[in-house]
């Protein structure tokens, strides 16, 4: 199962014995999105590894120039979760992004968690082209852009900034995911 096109035509050319499918990232069948009163500062959620492709200091100077609250955190975490405990992880991240004005990422997961918690969101791209890839599947969420320079952001964001809160809902066909399970049953 291959999320982006990329991938999906490497399989379909060079893997041809290995029967692959062209699908969305599962996690955009969660739906996070819940109304919030009260969304502030930028949390940046960046890259540290050799897919990092953008220099974040235009950016976060741009925001402290308009006074706003940056924050970091990362999709990756450095500690082990146990089973039990990891629903509550997870919805302490999504709250992390639910409460944010804008994310700021180049982390194909920091971008579907923007978009499954209704939070505006532009990305940068990272070297392997996955988070562009993605977004095709979510492209009409207006809250949600790809750029690729600092031109691009500020216009990105300029048009974010313009949207009203009932543009930050969360929406997806999830019935692109309906063929999986049989195909998982097949298999």
């Amino acid at each position: 199962f291959l999320r982006d096109k990329r991938s999906y035509d490497f399989f379909e050319k060079y893997l041809k014995n290995i029967k692959s499918y062209y699908v969305p990232d599962i996690v955009l069948y969660l739906n996070e999105s819940t109304a919030c009163k009260v969304r502030n500062g930028i949390l940046f959620c960046l890259r540290k590894d050799l897919e990092k492709t953008f220099n974040c200091k235009e950016v976060i100077k741009y925001f402290n120039d308009k006074h706003e609250i940056l924050s970091y955190t990362d999709t990756v975490i450095n500690e082990t979760v146990s089973i039990k405990d990891r629903d509550i992880v997870l919805e302490k991240k999504f709250n992390e992004f639910r409460l944010a004005k804008m994310v700021i990422t180049d982390r194909l997961h920091g971008m579907i968690f923007a978009a499954i918690t209704g939070t505006p969101c532009i990305a940068f791209d990272n070297i392997s082209k996955k988070v562009s890839g993605v977004y095709k599947w979510i492209e009409s969420l207006e809250y949600i852009k790809v750029v690729n320079s600092f031109e691009e952001f500020v216009d990105a964001y300029n048009y974010i900034d313009n949207l009203d809160e009932k543009q930050l809902t969360y929406s997806f066909d999830i019935s692109m995911f309906q063929g999986i399970h049989h195909i998982i049953d097949e298999i």
